[in-house]
């Protein structure tokens, strides 16, 4: 899904050194993690047309979340709304690729 960043050899070779750890080189957000976890669960789970994805499958989305524990309709409502953010940036970058 994401490309790593350089080795810590292919660092040292131009005189740097990793000023993170492990082999991400984006900042994770505790209180993103859970949304991140489902998004990555259902990154499958696309409603399909004619040109591509559209949306996600928000059946499977619920579903998905009841398995992570998350029950709550208030709880599922804001993560609904962090996965649309998600499902956004990734149908764009879809479309960005089709060119």
């Amino acid at each position: 899904m994401f490309e790593s960043g350089p080795s810590a050899d292919e660092l040292e070779a131009l005189g740097f050194t990793a000023d993170y750890v492990g082999n991400s080189n984006t900042e994770d957000w505790q209180e993103n993690w859970q949304a991140y976890e489902i998004f990555t669960t259902v990154s499958g789970q696309w409603r399909m047309s004619m040109g591509g994805p559209v949306a996600l499958d928000y059946s499977v989305v619920i579903k998905i979340m009841e398995m992570f524990g998350v029950r709550k309709p208030k709880k599922q409502l804001a993560l609904l709304n962090d996965l649309r953010i998600m499902e956004q940036a990734a149908l764009s970058a879809i479309a960005s690729n089709k060119d």
